[in-house]
């Protein structure tokens, strides 16, 4: 009774099958887009920085009661 039962579920099934070889080829993918992406990457060359300066200001500053205002006026 056990083997007449595993033997119709042993059948050719093509919804099954497409499923494996779903599973199969996106496990593949998987494995190798993570060996991909893992590999050692080296960057070579040279860069420079020159004339480097800040330019920080504030656009809309709102003085509100209670603010402290400034003793020494800032000059460029």
């Amino acid at each position: 009774m056990k083997w007449k039962y595993l033997k119709r579920k042993l059948r050719y099934n093509p919804k099954r099958s497409f499923l494996f070889l779903f599973l199969f080829l996106f496990l593949a993918s998987l494995t190798i887009g993570y060996a991909f992406l893992t590999q050692t990457l080296s960057i070579e060359g040279t860069s420079t920085l020159l004339g480097a300066t800040w330019d920080i200001h504030f656009d809309n500053l709102v003085v509100k009661s209670g603010s402290v205002t400034a003793t020494v006026v800032v000059t460029h």
